[in-house]
């Protein structure tokens, strides 16, 4: 499965098991600062076509499943990569104006929620194998 670039210079241009540049930057950031933070001018400068947000939110989305999924990324940089995307996108005053909404982006983000916390009083659980896993193959197949 491959995607269509947003434009042909697109730095979301995925190739199935490769990271995306954009995600790519993440990364180096990641290992740099010890964070990701995502901006919302990254999330501009990535769409290139202004309105598209919620297809390059899809795109994240399940570029960040598919990696995780492959055991290409590990839960940590996943879950904060997701994490500041969707409270991007649900900040976002444009979100207040327009509803926009990305499906897969909600998908990703709870099923990266549920890894973060323990059900069990004495934390015996693992909730990443219990809950984050099956939900992230459960978005896999459905692609």
């Amino acid at each position: 499965m491959a995607w269509e670039p947003v434009v042909e210079k697109s730095p979301l241009m995925w190739q199935p098991g490769a990271m995306s540049p954009a995600l790519n930057d993440l990364r180096q950031r990641r290992d740099q600062l010890g964070a990701s933070y995502v901006t919302e001018d990254d999330l501009v400068r990535w769409s290139d076509i202004k309105g598209r947000f919620v297809e390059l939110f899809d795109r994240l989305a399940v570029e960040i499943a598919t990696l995780y999924h492959a055991r290409q990324a590990d839960f940590a940089f996943c879950d904060d990569v997701i994490n500041e995307i969707y409270w991007i996108m649900a900040d976002s005053p444009a979100n207040e104006k327009e509803h926009y909404c990305s499906e897969k982006l909600e998908k990703v983000y709870h099923a990266f929620d549920d890894g973060e916390w323990h059900r069990r009083k004495d934390q015996s659980d693992d909730p990443v194998a219990e809950h984050t896993n099956p939900a992230i193959a459960a978005i896999i197949a459905e692609l």
